[in-house]
């Protein structure tokens, strides 16, 4: 099989995106042909899987009536273990988005300010940058402070999130706040979780449970910690 780069397969599960999307598209009239659709959408996720294009656990519903429901591939490949539609997967920065409704959330409250800055709510971060950057800028990835390679990084869990800030994150600024974007894995949201550790008084992981995954009842949701 020719192997396929990073971007190659990206392009290649929009595709199975679009797909399904044309599929689930075409008008059903009655069941025979709700059944019709159901085992082409079936069919067509297989032969994805079967070519490398998927995996993981697919629900597809319609008008709130699950049409599909189905595995495909190792959720563990080292111990053989299959997935299922109970395993837990992992959100890496696709989280940003739980932080980002917190902080709004806490903005609403009248706790923060989009327009406060880094030196508002961080004393400890550096004044000469910290005065410049503001919530905003963090939430959009327009901050200008630089991010870390994955290589550099340790493993999170080992640090405090103050002990992160303070170490990898109190650095230059790359470009002047709000002039340009710069997407950022790490920078910019673990200010943003710092911040809300230090408004609420709480570790982020018991904010995020209280503020998110209790009231929306996301049992199956939480906050992963890694072996050190």
């Amino acid at each position: 099989m020719q192997k396929k780069t990073k971007k190659t397969k990206f392009a290649l599960n929009l595709t199975v995106v679009f797909v399904l999307i044309g599929i689930l598209g075409l008008g059903t009239n009655g069941l025979a042909q709700e059944k019709d659709k159901v085992t082409v959408i079936g069919q067509y996720l297989d032969a994805c899987f079967q070519r490398e294009l998927i995996n993981g656990t697919i629900l597809i519903a319609e008008k709130g009536k699950v049409l599909l429901k189905k595995s495909y591939g190792p959720a563990n490949t080292e111990w053989d273990i299959p997935n299922n539609a109970d395993t837990t997967f992992y959100l890496n920065t696709l989280s940003q988005q739980f932080t980002a409704a917190i902080i709004l959330k806490l903005v609403e409250e009248g706790k923060l300010k989009l327009d406060g800055t880094l030196s508002d709510y961080l004393p400890d971060y550096r004044e000469n940058t910290g005065k410049k950057v503001t919530l905003h800028h963090l939430l959009t990835h327009t901050h200008g402070i630089r991010d870390l390679e994955f290589p550099r990084l340790p493993l999170i869990n080992t640090f405090t999130v103050k002990q992160f800030v303070k170490q990898y994150l109190n650095t230059d600024l790359e470009f002047e706040p709000g002039s340009q974007f710069k997407y950022s894995t790490y920078a910019g949201y673990t200010l943003l979780a710092a911040i809300i550790q230090d408004v609420i008084g709480k570790p982020y992981e018991q904010v995020l449970h209280e503020k998110i995954l209790q009231p929306l009842k996301m049992k199956h949701s939480g906050f992963i910690h890694h072996g050190v």
